[in-house]
Formats: C-alpha cells, sequence, structure tokens
C-alpha cells in the first residue's frame, strides 16, 4: 500500500510515537475492498478495479443524492488519496455525468512517492483510501471533507528507492556550481510527486546563504516526479539583498495551505515547517498556524563575484543610442545654432533658436483627426480630450517644419478601457495640421512602437517601427518580428524597409515597443535586437532585454553605448541588472556590479531595480536618481569611472521621473517642467554642468 507518517487524527498517540523510531508508518485500513457506505443523503462510490498494483487506472463510478442536471456546472473535481486535508489529491480531476445524479471518472494510483503536508507517502502493498469531494457544488468548503470514500488495495508494490529505510527523498542537479550573476542555472532532479491540477503543482527554487533566503524560480514535474527548471543568478533578491560572491545553497520548497498537526520531523535530507503568528485567545495568546512549508533536496552552489564598476577603465563612449524617442527632442544645426521641442499638455514647446524664444505648437488637430480612425487619442482618465500630451516628439533634419508625436490611444472597439495604444502623427506644416501615419501592410495604427533617426546626418531616413505582441523566451533568441517604414522626404510619403545595423559599432539595436499597454502600471519588455547577417534578418535577444513601463519613465529608458570595436554596452535602470558589457559584438554579455545608491533599498524583490533612472554619460560617468527614496525632493547622483560611492549631484534639479535629459558639450540639460511633469510657469530650459 501507500506508506506515510502517520494520519494524526485518526491514530492517536501511534502516530507520535513511531515516525521518531521509523521515519514512515505503514497505515492499513482493513482487508475489505470495495464500497464504503456514505450517511444518508451523502454520495457514494465504488471503484474499478478495487485492487492493483501502483499504476493501475481505477474507474470511479459514484451517486450523488438528490443531484439535478442543473447541478452539473463544474467540468472537474477532487479526488484524494488517503485523505482530502492530510492526503495527496488530484484537483482536475474529469467528471463525466452518467445520469441526474450519477457520474463516472478515472484516477490513476501513483507509480512514485507522492508529497502531503504529513510526509511522503511511498507506495507500499496494503490497502489505501480514495476519497473524492466537490462533487455537490452547493457545499461550501468541500475541499476540506471528504464526500465519499472507497478503499483501494495495492498489490506487488515495487521496492522503494526514495523516502524509505533512511533514503533521500529528492534529489536535484545543476548545469554548473559556479556562475557569476546573470548567468543561468539549469535544475534537473526527481522529488515527490506534489498536489494535481491537472498537473503537477511546481516546486519552488530557493537561493540560499545562512539563513538568508530567496525565491528564484519555479521547477516543472512530469507524473513520474522529474524536475526540470532553471534561473537566473540574481544580482538583487529579496531576502538576500545585493548578491555578493560565496557559498550559496540551492534547494527546493513546497507549501501547504493546511498543515497536519504537528508535521513530520525527520525523513532524511527534508525538513517541515509550521508557518503561524501569535493571536489572542482563551487564557492569553495562541499560535494559529497558517501554512507549512516543506524544503528538500538542497545542493551547495558558488556564486562568483562580479567585475565591479570600480575596477573598470573609463568607458570610451563613442556614440549612444536610446530605446525611445522622448518627450524631448533636440536638432543641432549646421552652425551654432539648435533647436528644441518638449511636449506640454495640449502642445510642444518649440525653440528654432538654441533656447533664446519659444513658441508653442498646438496638438489639437492630432486629437480631432484621430476621431476619425480605430483609435482615437486618449489622456489619463482614458477619455478622448482635444487636447492631449504627447508621449515622444522627434524632428526631421531634412525637413525643418516637420514634427513627429506619439500620443496614447484607445482602441474603439474596446471603448474607454485598458489597454491603451502608442500612436503616431506628424505635421508638415509647423503644428497647423496634424495627420496619422499609415503602418505598414499588415499593422494598425496601435501596433506603433517607437520612432528614431537613424543617424545624425541631413538626409538621413526617419523610421518608424511597428510591432505585434511577442514575449522573448527566456535562455533562447526568438525571432522578433519588428517592421519598419520609412521617409526620406519630410513625412509626405512612408515606404517600407529592412532594419539596417548601425553606421558604426556592433549590429545590435532596439526593436520595437509593443503597441498594446497593458495598464495599471504593469511593465512591458521593449526587445534588444542583434544581426549575424547584415541585418538582413534579427533575433530578440533573451538577455538583456530592454525593460520598459508603459508611462514612458525615465526607468524604462535603456541605452546601447558603442565603446569601440566589438565592444559595447547596455544600460537598463528597470533591471537588476543595470550595466551589462559585451566583448564580442553583443554574442554574450558580462553584468557589471555597480555600488547600491545612498538611500536606496537595502533588499529588493527578485528582477527589481533600486534606480529611479540610470544614464551613461558621453564622458563614462553614470547619473541615476532613485525608484524609491525617504528624501522630500529628488535626489540625483553621479558615479564616477572606478568609483566606489555614488556622489549627490546637488546641481541637477530634474524630476525623477523625467525622460528628456539630454547632453550638449559639456552641460546636462532638461525643460522646464515641475515635479508632475507640468510646465513650471516659463518656457524654457534648465542645465547643469556635467559632473
Amino acid at each position: 500500500m501507500l506508506s506515510r507518517l502517520g494520519d494524526y487524527h485518526r491514530l492517536g498517540i501511534w502516530a507520535r510515537v513511531l515516525p521518531a523510531l521509523a521515519g514512515v508508518l505503514v497505515l492499513t485500513l482493513g482487508d475489505a475492498a470495495g464500497t464504503l457506505a456514505a450517511s444518508s443523503g451523502q454520495p457514494t462510490i465504488t471503484l474499478s478495479p478495487a485492487s492493483g498494483p501502483p499504476g493501475t487506472t481505477v474507474t470511479i463510478r459514484g451517486t450523488v443524492p438528490g443531484m439535478t442536471a442543473a447541478g452539473h456546472t463544474a467540468p472537474v473535481f477532487t479526488v484524494c488519496l488517503n485523505g482530502c486535508v492530510s492526503g495527496f489529491t488530484d484537483q482536475g480531476t474529469t467528471i463525466r455525468w452518467t445520469g441526474a445524479d450519477t457520474f463516472v471518472s478515472h484516477f490513476t494510483i501513483p507509480r512514485i512517492p507522492v508529497l502531503t503536508a504529513s510526509g511522503p507517502l511511498v507506495p507500499r502493498d496494503g490497502v489505501d483510501q480514495i476519497g473524492v469531494t466537490c462533487v455537490k457544488p452547493q457545499i461550501g468548503g468541500c475541499l476540506g471533507v471528504t464526500q465519499a470514500h472507497a478503499r483501494f488495495r495495492v498489490t506487488h508494490a515495487p521496492r522503494p528507492t526514495r523516502c524509505g529505510n533512511g533514503q533521500s527523498c529528492g534529489d536535484i542537479r545543476l548545469s554548473a556550481s559556479r556562475l557569476y550573476p546573470g548567468q543561468i542555472v539549469r535544475i534537473s532532479g526527481c522529488a515527490p510527486l506534489t498536489q494535481l491540477i491537472g498537473q503537477p503543482f511546481p516546486y519552488t527554487i530557493l537561493l540560499s546563504r545562512g539563513r538568508s533566503t530567496a525565491n528564484v524560480g519555479q521547477t516543472r514535474q512530469d507524473m513520474n516526479g522529474n524536475l526540470t527548471g532553471s534561473f537566473r543568478v540574481p544580482a538583487l533578491a529579496s531576502g538576500l539583498g545585493q548578491v555578493t560572491g560565496g557559498d550559496y545553497t540551492v534547494s527546493l520548497q513546497y507549501q501547504f495551505n493546511q498543515p497536519a498537526q504537528p508535521p513530520a520531523k525527520r525523513i532524511p535530507g527534508m525538513t517541515f515547517q509550521l508557518m503561524g503568528k501569535r493571536v489572542p485567545g482563551k487564557g492569553g495568546k495562541k499560535t494559529v498556524y497558517g501554512y507549512e512549508l516543506v524544503n528538500l533536496a538542497k545542493r551547495p552552489f558558488t556564486v562568483r563575484a562580479l567585475p565591479a564598476w570600480s575596477t573598470l577603465a573609463r568607458l570610451d563612449v563613442h556614440s549612444l543610442t536610446q530605446s525611445q524617442a522622448l518627450p524631448f527632442a533636440v536638432l543641432a544645426g549646421r552652425g551654432t545654432t539648435s533647436s528644441f521641442a518638449y511636449c506640454v499638455p495640449g502642445g510642444i514647446e518649440i525653440s528654432r533658436d538654441s533656447g533664446k524664444s519659444w513658441a508653442l505648437i498646438s496638438t489639437t488637430t492630432a486629437a480631432a483627426a484621430s476621431m476619425q480612425t480605430a483609435f482615437p487619442i486618449a489622456y489619463s482618465n482614458q477619455t478622448p480630450m482635444p487636447s492631449p500630451t504627447c508621449q515622444s516628439v522627434s524632428f526631421d533634419p531634412s525637413a525643418p517644419d516637420t514634427l513627429y508625436a506619439s500620443f496614447l490611444a484607445i482602441n474603439r472597439q474596446y471603448g474607454s478601457a485598458p489597454p491603451f495604444y502608442r500612436v503616431l502623427y506628424e505635421t508638415l506644416n509647423g503644428g497647423s495640421t496634424w495627420t496619422a501615419v499609415p503602418g505598414p501592410k499588415g499593422y494598425v495604427e496601435g501596433d506603433f512602437g517607437g520612432i528614431a533617426v537613424e543617424s545624425a546626418v541631413y538626409g538621413s531616413p526617419v523610421v518608424a517601427l511597428y510591432s505585434h505582441i511577442i514575449s522573448p523566451q527566456t535562455g533562447s533568441l526568438t525571432r522578433q518580428h519588428t517592421v519598419a517604414i520609412a521617409t526620406t522626404n519630410g513625412g509626405r510619403s512612408w515606404h517600407q524597409i529592412v532594419l539596417s545595423c548601425p553606421v558604426q559599432g556592433p549590429c545590435v539595436r532596439f526593436g520595437a515597443l509593443p503597441g498594446a499597454l497593458p495598464g495599471m502600471g504593469t511593465s512591458t519588455l521593449q526587445p534588444l535586437l542583434r544581426s549575424t547577417y547584415h541585418g538582413r534578418i534579427w533575433n530578440a535577444l533573451a538577455w538583456p532585454s530592454g525593460y520598459v513601463y508603459p508611462q514612458g519613465l525615465m526607468a524604462g529608458l535603456a541605452e546601447i553605448a558603442w565603446l569601440g570595436g566589438n565592444d559595447v554596452a547596455f544600460v537598463s535602470p528597470g533591471s537588476q541588472f543595470p550595466l551589462r558589457i559585451s566583448r564580442n559584438g553583443g554574442r554574450s554579455w558580462q553584468a557589471i556590479a555597480l555600488p547600491l545608491p545612498p538611500d536606496s533599498r537595502s533588499t529588493v524583490q527578485y528582477g527589481s531595480s533600486p534606480y529611479g533612472a540610470l544614464m551613461l554619460l558621453p564622458d563614462g560617468h553614470l547619473l541615476a536618481s532613485l525608484a524609491q527614496s525617504s528624501q522630500s525632493t529628488t535626489a540625483w547622483y553621479t558615479l564616477s569611472p572606478r568609483a566606489t560611492h555614488w556622489v549627490r549631484d546637488a546641481a541637477i534639479t530634474a524630476p525623477r521621473f523625467l525622460t528628456s535629459l539630454f547632453v550638449s558639450g559639456k552641460r546636462i540639460f532638461w525643460p522646464a517642467l515641475n515635479m508632475n511633469g507640468q510646465p513650471s510657469g516659463s518656457s524654457g530650459l534648465h542645465s547643469a554642468p556635467l559632473p
């Protein structure tokens, strides 16, 4: 039969003594097999066959007195092995009604040890109980009771190879035992079968150092108990903080929401923890246990220390490319005069004389024109308005009166609810009229994913990217279906093109932002593309990939920096690996350890970042603001080449969320907006010297 640590509610004192002696307990329910009668009005079940070896598929036939066809609402119910609370459950068993009050289903007797809150159940000859519950949907809390049960005799069970006679229950193997943060560890092995809903629930993968532990991923498990899974070694993780070089352990954990009382204690390689809290009760406080944790399959693992920023030579930045167009645009003139433009509510502030004078271009006609399309322009409360705020603005080097601006829009067929979309508009006459830029064949306006000038020379094409939503798969390259259209005549006509490699440096570039924004602050991935065929075929890198927030916050503004030769850097403030460098043109990447900024959180969630903004400056410095700060105003910090700590830069007073910092000469500039992104009272620019 199936052997386990006892059913404490039925075995009483013996269940408390025998586990300490033997580790497992053979539970015999009797010699009879077949139907167990239920109380009047309760369901009954019969089993066919009523005996057999592990792996036998049992047909369960049942009767539910008083059931009518109207009650046949749930397509699945729960089958329990040796108890619906303390035993093993399959909560996704298909039920087929053969009459108004009769049903049939199937359950396979496990071939391998299964996990319960009382310990592992091991296949052994004897009698076990098969129960069903949730066959009467009107009964609340049905998962906590067995509504009907019958006995099944296990015969010819093989000698156990796990979870018995001092044997370990679970074992995992790691693809490598020494890796840097950012590298992937693949896991294989075996463990007791967990609860089922069609397939086993996953085990949690834990990375631990001493008493500090972080959840870094999950495993998959087949019906034979075989495990597969992987995790990326974190640089920051809740529970561990900053992951530095040293000795760690990797293990598995499973959580039961209804713990047995008390939990099993002495299983080789397995521990049980009742998790509770003290609450007031009769005679004082008592402990209420909410769930139970089972830990097993521990393996040693060494985290290799990342190269530190302080050990790098000054980064020789030859060129910088940003992941998206900004609400602030700069066009360098042929002489010393430059043009500036930035988005404000209802329009665009523009200067043609290096910021000496400013004029407001209205975007009212863009909103009006959008009402005739499938994607009306919207604003933050999801209602179309006549003067929206643009999300980005771009000049056309070949046409001084042409501007391109993107806006948030809604899909007319969905009404005003999320998701939101980005749409691209252009004006060829300095803002008098705006028209929607038509997407490429097979794409709609809402598939727009960014605009860029391909190089900073006159006559260069302006390129707009479009993409259907895709998700790069972890640990592999995925074909990126970004398509592009371009104009070389100031927006008067557009034609589809093949994406080209950068003019200088490795063939690495940003792909299109996903067209739809899920809403509610959900983040979306912008792929980082690499081509090995001179731009004819592009693949999306699974790591690194751009990390973008739908609101267009600076936390989503990533950068690609060409450092000369085949060296390229990737800066992504929304990632726990904010700086990565490739020495082979993007084929592989090495994360660089940065010191945590002052006043940043000491621990963060797995995959998150302490930065609100992070920029690599042309002179090799890093500039950052914090994602969270205890200060009443936003602080900006700089990190000098080879430095070991960040320094507060009091001269920069730009809002933390601002996406519009730019560098010209030896100064850094940002538009005159307040902390809420609104005009601060007068048009113009603020600036500060570079650190």
